[in-house]
């Protein structure tokens, strides 16, 4: 596994691992009506201007996006 700047083209399958992972990491600790409410309040042009605009890391094994 690497960490590595994460580039602004891969805005969109970082968004996607992390709705993935907040669905099923938080599922016990929220109701499914926050977790919606938080995945929702976020969308792909944000993590555009993130990645833009402060230091962004992603880990990648195998050439995928884990983290």
């Amino acid at each position: 596994m690497i960490i590595r700047e994460a580039l602004v083209d891969e805005a969109e399958p970082i968004w996607r691992l992390h709705a993935r992972s907040v669905r099923g990491l938080c599922q016990k600790a929220y109701t499914p009506q926050q977790i919606e409410a938080w995945i929702n309040g976020k969308n792909v042009d944000d993590y555009r201007e993130r990645i833009r605009n402060h230091p962004s890391f992603v880990a990648e094994q195998d050439g995928r996006l884990v983290g």
